[in-house]
């Protein structure tokens, strides 16, 4: 089974000062194709390729950027209908933590502790306790060197009241986004 789905944002503005002639602009803001390849009931793929819209540092015209890349894409080998482990391997956001909110904009948290990797995760899921534990190349620091982590927590549903309870560790925590946005 194959399954398609994306996103495309556009927008637009219009200036005028009283002092100065107007402009207007017009953008590709975001876009995005997401494919789901269900290869068995034990085998899943899953690729998203996003676009960037950012001038071009050479040009500074966005048309010339037009990059297309890997958002993220994994192989999950694993059927937890039938066995609770799982193995994953591919470009993801780790499981450091679980960053799933209802508010509007993100969590500091999520702003400062996600990290988005190329990862080898072996995980599972029994009787609302889950956890995995994962390794990847760090891209921080000098040299080649393996980073690591585990995540741990309890799933819960008792009629009225339903969520989720977990705890996270990570050997570096340099490859966070949120410290990688701040380190100049």
């Amino acid at each position: 089974m194959l399954s398609l789905s994306g996103k495309l944002e556009v927008g637009g503005s219009f200036e005028n000062p009283y002092n100065d002639t107007g402009t207007t602009d017009f953008n590709l803001l975001s876009s995005e194709i997401i494919t789901v390849a269900q290869v068995n009931s034990w085998v899943t793929g899953y690729a998203s390729l996003a676009f960037d819209n950012s001038p071009s540092e050479i040009t500074g015209r966005r048309t010339t950027n037009s990059r297309v890349y890997l958002n993220k894409g994994f192989l999950t080998v694993g059927n937890l209908n039938q066995s609770p482990v799982y193995f994953t391997a591919g470009q993801v956001y780790i499981p450091f933590g679980r960053y799933n909110s209802y508010m509007l904009s993100a969590p500091v948290t999520q702003v400062l502790g996600r990290v988005k990797n190329r990862v080898g995760e072996v995980g599972f899921k029994q009787n609302g306790i889950f956890g995995a534990g994962y390794v990847f190349k760090s891209d921080t620091g000098p040299g080649d060197h393996a980073t690591s982590g585990a995540n741990l927590g309890y799933s819960f549903n008792t009629g009225s009241v339903k969520g989720e309870m977990s705890a996270g560790f990570i050997s570096n925590i340099a490859d966070a986004e949120g410290v990688q946005g701040t380190i100049t």
